[in-house]
């Protein structure tokens, strides 16, 4: 190979090569993507190529429409022995247009949609750090669905969003997804009087020989793993009783655990932290105060304080 010229087709078209004695822009030729430039310190190129072999060039983009889909280029390759090859491509550049959900949380696991034009069959897509996409799935030429992984570890903020065809054509939504954290979402269910681990008073976090009313807290799937620092449970009625996890109240003293059975996940003064997978719960125990508390009809608040200073408060009434 002697000589390249790649020209934009249409009126005002770019034209680039690798002929230092012209007013073109200049064409790189490499023998693999990664490789280094095969011309020499004036532009221009003379290299082997095998039977059957390729090589690549490279035009810088000028406009921001240059190299969009339905772009037409003819290359013009020159050899040592005089003759010439010409070869003409139509670009089908995939583009895209919007990707939702466009934000997850650390530690969830969803499937989004992506839009836009020109997906191929075997079409793949990267969400950048900390997020594994686990399933690509074309859905038409317009839209891919994809299954993805966000790590529990992964860096909040935004993430490139790169689609790539199996021609080597990719399209990039620059912060097109959003590693945050999103308002999460609790339920509670009172369980009955079902276990007896706390009793009565502040600090009273061993059993006192009467059953506590038990609810089951979960944190539903999609919300991201979170961290658990304070809980405080409150009866709606006026004058109602008030348990929680803070040492510093004269509160009645609020056990956790992550199963009815398990050992309290409070520490010696009453306080917790513990980490509670996306789509996880656990149970908290409340020490019977009189026969009347835990009866049907009550209603009941707890309040969820996270690690991130998120806090949730979520009713419920005793069926």
């Amino acid at each position: 190979m002697t000589r390249l010229e790649l020209r934009q087709n249409g009126g005002g078209g770019g034209v680039w090569d690798t002929d230092p004695a012209t007013a073109n822009w200049a064409l790189g030729a490499t023998a693999s993507l990664d490789a280094a430039l095969l011309n020499t310190g004036t532009g221009t190129v003379s290299f082997a190529v095998a039977d059957g072999g390729v090589f690549f060039v490279f035009a810088s983009d000028f406009s921001p429409t240059q190299f969009s889909s339905g772009a037409s280029f003819t290359l013009t390759a020159t050899f040592a022995d005089g003759s010439s090859a010409i070869a003409t491509v139509t670009l089908t550049v995939p583009t895209i247009a919007s990707v939702s959900p466009s934000s997850g949380a650390p530690g969830a696991s969803l499937t989004l949609s992506v839009t836009g034009t020109n997906f191929q069959a075997g079409a793949s897509a990267s969400f950048g750090a900390g997020v594994t996409v686990t399933s690509t799935t074309v859905v038409s030429s317009t839209q891919l669905s994809v299954a993805l992984a966000i790590a529990t570890t992964a860096a909040l903020g935004p993430r490139d969003v790169t689609v790539s065809n199996p021609d080597g054509q990719s399209a990039v939504s620059p912060g097109g997804f959003t590693v945050g954290l999103s308002a999460p979402t609790i339920s509670v269910a009172f369980l009955g009087k079902l276990r007896d681990k706390v009793g009565q008073g502040n600090s009273a976090l061993t059993a006192d020989g009467a059953l506590d009313g038990t609810f089951q807290v979960t944190l539903q799937a999609g919300s991201g793993a979170r961290t658990v620092t304070r809980l405080e449970l409150s009866q709606a009625s006026a004058g109602g009783g008030v348990w929680d996890t803070d040492p510093a109240t004269a509160n009645w003293a609020l056990g956790a655990a992550a199963s009815l059975d398990g050992a309290l996940l409070n520490a010696g003064t009453g306080t917790v932290s513990f980490a509670v997978a996306d789509g996880g719960g656990f149970f908290v125990f409340a020490s019977d105060v009189s026969s009347s508390v835990f009866t049907p009809g009550m209603g009941f608040s707890l309040t969820v304080t996270l690690a991130d200073g998120s806090v949730v408060m979520v009713p419920t009434t005793i069926p």
